[in-house]
Formats: structure tokens, C-alpha cells, sequence
């Protein structure tokens, strides 16, 4: 599909609903693939026509599954040498799923104010193919969890992939993603010698971020570790010199290359193709309706056109660069 050098089944079309740069989620994927991510969703933008009728102009992207090309995880019956997808998500909890079948709840709870404890589904091994699988997924978030909570920076290098958990922290950061730590957050259990390795990744949906909600309306305000959906993975070893100074360092390495690149890479796709992004304008004519959505960032709706909005974006994510290279060079850990 798409050129891809790889096969695969399943392929998504994402509507971006909520974004009215058409954009973020593309941002997102082209930043992740410069990144050290061990896959990164295909992105393409598509006229997408049904029965004759034309729908506007869709992203075609890659399913999160397992398989050559995507999440390279293997399978074994045993659980304990199986390897896993896993997504912190709430929705299976909104929709009526049962626990121990359509998810697992995971982490510690420090208090009935600030809980760690999340719903995690399995994504993979398929539910068919289960068997003490959820059980053992559930322990060993819980026990990265605690080890994470105690800052035992020896055996926390044992059990998560340190480059991946800093380069989703700087890319949900830069981007100001509200979903942080509540939906979409994908990553895997990989296998390494004796035990498993918590990586972190594929990155996905960046819709509710980059101002378009009005909690992440200031691109110089709140950090994604320090808000109110707080959720201390990040929190704590944000806190540790250890896992902060490599943090810095990487933020050295990508602000003026990965950074930069993919700003420059939204402006040059919304000039090339502007006339198609307009397109899809004319079929759903949002800026005439302004959708009075509570949680959107009613500034956002004062930008009228594509390549308004795409100016916004830009400008949102600069800003945000500077802001986050100040907090880094202040090494205050952002505080708000």
C-alpha cells in the first residue's frame, strides 16, 4: 500500500475531526519517525469518495498491530515468554468492557486524589489466543510501576527502554497532547534475555493537542507531567538527575534538527496541496459553523481558513520549542 516496503491487512482513514489543521496527527508521525521509535505509522492524505460522494480529504495511516514492518512482537503460549502491545486507554471502561477480558487495571494508587492505576487493553496477544497473559501483562506494569515509584535508577534501566520513554515525553510535550496518559498511549513488552523491557510507542492521536483544547491553549503553560490528568511515570523520573540530564541532552540533540524539520515539513505540505486541503473545507465548512464543542479552545475558530489554521499551528509549536528549551536550561523540572 502507499509504496510501503512491507504488507500488511489492516489500514485506517482518520476523519481529524477535532483539528482543524488537518494536521497534528501528521505532525506527530512525521516527528516519530526521526525519533527512535521502533515503528511509526505510514501517513498519507487522501480524497476519500463514497458511492460517488465526496467525504473530504481523510489521513491514511497503519493499524497499530502486530506484524513484520509494524510491531515486530512475538507470540509463545507461555506468558511469561510472550511479547505484548498494550494501550493506557479509558475507554474500555466507558464502554461496558469487563476486567480480565476487555482490559486490566494497573499502577499504584498514592492517594484517591493523585492514582496511578489505569485500564490497559491488550492490543496483543488477541483475546482468543490468551491464557494468564492479561495476569502477567497486569504484574509487570504494576511492578514497573513501583520500581519507577522507588527512583532505583539500576533496576528501572532493567525493566523500561530509556531513549524511548525520553523521545515520547519530548514529542508529548512539544505537542501539549491533552490525551497524555488517558487514551492512546501505545507500547510494547519486548523480550530481553531473562525478563521483559517496557518500550514506548507507536505514538497516536494528537487531535486534542497544539491548542486546540483550552487546557493546552498557552503553549507557554502546563506541562504534560505536572497537570491535572498527573500520572507519575514521567513525573518521577523527570525528577531524577539521572533520567533528566539524559532528557536535556536529547533535547539538545533534536530541537534544532527533528524539530525544526518537521515544522518546516507541515508548511511545505499545506502550500503544496493547499488546494486540496481547501477542498475539504468547502465540503465541511467549519469555520462558518464553529462547532461549540466546551472543551475546544474558542480562539482557535478566530483562525478562518487551512492556511490560517496551519499559521497557528506553526507559531503554537515554535513557541513551544522556546518554551521547553527555556525549562530544560532552567532545570526546574518544569514546574507550572
Amino acid at each position: 500500500m502507499m509504496g510501503t516496503e512491507h504488507e500488511a491487512r489492516y489500514w485506517l482513514l482518520l476523519a481529524n475531526h477535532f483539528d482543524p489543521s488537518l494536521m497534528r496527527n501528521h505532525a506527530a508521525f512525521h516527528l516519530s519517525s526521526q525519533l527512535v521509535f521502533q515503528f511509526t505509522p505510514i501517513s498519507y492524505f487522501v480524497h476519500l469518495y463514497v458511492n460517488g460522494e465526496y467525504m473530504g480529504v481523510y489521513e491514511l495511516t497503519e493499524e497499530r498491530d502486530a506484524g513484520p514492518g509494524r510491531n515486530e512482537v512475538t507470540f509463545d503460549p507461555d506468558p511469561t515468554l510472550s511479547e505484548y502491545i498494550i494501550e493506557m486507554s479509558w475507554h474500555p471502561i466507558r464502554h461496558g468492557g469487563v476486567a480480565g477480558v476487555d482490559f486490566f487495571m494497573a499502577g499504584e494508587s498514592l492517594s484517591e486524589r493523585y492514582s496511578g492505576r489505569r485500564a490497559y487493553r491488550m492490543r496483543y496477544p488477541h483475546r482468543d489466543d490468551c491464557n494468564g497473559h492479561f495476569a502477567f501483562a497486569q504484574q509487570f506494569i504494576d511492578h514497573v510501576s513501583r520500581v519507577i515509584l522507588s527512583e532505583d535508577w539500576e533496576t528501572i534501566q532493567t525493566l523500561i527502554d530509556i531513549p524511548s520513554f525520553i523521545d515520547f515525553y519530548i514529542l508529548q510535550e512539544l505537542l501539549n497532547n491533552a490525551d497524555v496518559f488517558r487514551l492512546s498511549v501505545f507500547m510494547t513488552m519486548q523480550r530481553e534475555g531473562a525478563g521483559h523491557r517496557l518500550f514506548m510507542g507507536p505514538v497516536w492521536d494528537f487531535d486534542q493537542s497544539s491548542g486546540t483544547t483550552t487546557g493546552t491553549a498557552d503553549p507557554r503553560y502546563r506541562s504534560i507531567i505536572r497537570h491535572g490528568r498527573d500520572h507519575y511515570w514521567l513525573r518521577t523520573l523527570m525528577q531524577m538527575p539521572e533520567f533528566f540530564d539524559l532528557a536535556a541532552a536529547r533535547w539538545e540533540e533534536v530541537k534544532d534538527t527533528a524539530i525544526p524539520q518537521t515544522i518546516a515539513h507541515i508548511q511545505s505540505m499545506a502550500i503544496t496541496y493547499q488546494y486540496d486541503f481547501d477542498q475539504n473545507f468547502e465540503r465541511h465548512p467549519i469555520f462558518e459553523e464553529n462547532p461549540s464543542w466546551s472543551w475546544v479552545n474558542p480562539y482557535i475558530w478566530e483562525h478562518t481558513s487551512f492556511m490560517a489554521q496551519i499559521e497557528f499551528l506553526v507559531n503554537y509549536l515554535e513557541e513551544r520549542a522556546r518554551w521547553m528549551d527555556d525549562q530544560f536550561h532552567r532545570r526546574i523540572a518544569f514546574q507550572y
